[in-house]
């Protein structure tokens, strides 16, 4: 797909990218290229290709959550440098 200067342009305007006078004509031809390699891609016959979805062959190691107790509100507050009642206090960050 051959592109005009006024194509670049109009597209470099939708993007919101200032292009300066020489840049234009440089590009026609990057965009050009890459739209002619993209057309290229279409032609590739793909039927009968299963998807990849890891090419590795890695697998996720999960694990089974268990919920677990957790510790009494009064030994975690014993490790704290400051509480106010059952609640964990803290420096103020916002004012």
């Amino acid at each position: 797909m051959e592109l005009s200067k006024n194509d670049v342009l109009h597209v470099a305007e939708l993007v919101r990218i200032e292009l300066k006078a020489d840049e234009g004509e440089k590009f026609v031809g990057e965009l050009s290229k890459i739209l002619n390699h993209i057309d290229e891609l279409k032609l590739a016959k793909i039927d009968n290709i299963e998807t990849i979805e890891q090419i590795s062959n890695l697998e996720n190691i999960t694990r089974k959550d268990d919920v677990v107790k957790g510790l009494p509100i009064a030994k975690i507050l014993q490790n704290l440098p400051e509480s106010q009642g059952n609640f964990i206090k803290v420096k103020k960050i916002f004012e």
